[in-house]
């Protein structure tokens, strides 16, 4: 839920739960700040974006396949370029 184009899809979860002290990761790539992870940050919660997640992913795969380390920003700017996600 909260893939594109479907952005706006909530998860069956009661947001009314969610505080200060939560912390809410969303795996949803695109777009990184999902409906959920709106909703969380506007209730105070941190947040964690799939697209760290993939980001990520991509560097460790890239380290184990090649011995190559690459920069995760260079790769999460490329990422945001691609899903035309402004910072």
């Amino acid at each position: 839920m909260g893939f594109y184009p479907d952005v706006n899809a909530l998860v069956n979860v009661d947001l009314g739960t969610l505080s200060a002290a939560t912390i809410v990761c969303d795996v949803i790539p695109n777009p990184p700040q999902t409906a959920l992870l709106r909703e969380a940050a506007a209730r105070g919660c941190v947040t964690l974006d799939g697209l760290g997640m993939l980001v990520y992913q991509g560097v460790a795969s890239i380290k184990h396949w090649t011995g190559e380390s690459v920069d995760p920003e260079v790769m999460r700017r490329k990422l945001e370029e691609i899903f035309h996600v402004s910072r």
